[in-house]
């Protein structure tokens, strides 16, 4: 009599070490033809995706349609800092990105309209920087409790953008205009206001 029986074949768990998480250049392609310099996301959304095909998971796929949208804190910041119009650019961004182009326009009639009665009102009133601060942070508040609720979500999942780009360009706009602010008020003998007209 045979003591030896023959074990079904057990299927071996995936790990990190297994093949399938390797990805090489030819699953890349037949994911993705124009897939080219990937960052960690996109090796970890790649990865994902193709453990979804060989595991006909279609959850899995998802992964990859989480938008990357400046914070809430950083178009806060931008409307301060700067003025309502630089953190309305920035919102109108992330509407871009989550494909609600129908919201953009209106972001930014608000965001330019309100800083130019702003600035009308503080030239009327003259109650200097901490009424351009106040200004400002209302219409901040104004940007991320109804705009970004009503076309974007309240508690979406996004990934944060990196903002370093759009306050370089922030930057290299402003201050030109800072300088050639200085520079007329030096011709024409007038000080500057004692608040910032434009927030």
């Amino acid at each position: 009599m045979n003591n030896f029986e023959k074990k079904p074949n057990e299927e071996k768990p995936i790990t990190e070490d297994d093949d399938i998480l390797d990805i090489d250049e030819e699953m890349r392609e037949e994911i993705d033809p124009e897939f080219e310099n990937p960052t960690p996301r996109d090796e970890f959304i790649y990865r994902f995706k193709t453990i979804a095909e060989i595991s006909n998971d279609p959850s899995l796929d998802d992964i990859d349609k989480t938008p990357t949208l400046y914070s809430d804190k950083v178009i806060y910041v931008f409307s301060v800092l700067f003025s309502v119009i630089a953190g309305g650019i920035l919102l109108a961004r992330n509407l871009k990105e989550v494909d609600r182009k129908d919201g953009i326009p209106h972001v930014l009639a608000f965001s330019v309209i309100y800083t130019f009665l702003s600035s009308y009102f503080l030239y009327v009133v003259k109650i200097g920087l901490p009424g351009t601060v106040a200004l400002a942070i209302i219409g901040s508040m104004v940007l991320n409790s109804y705009y970004w609720n009503a076309y974007i979500g309240k508690g979406i999942t996004y990934y944060r953008k990196n903002y370093q780009k759009a306050l370089m360009i922030v930057l290299l706009i402003l201050i030109p205009l800072f300088f050639l602010a200085l520079w007329s008020a030096a011709i024409t003998g007038h000080q500057p206001a004692d608040g910032l007209l434009l927030n």
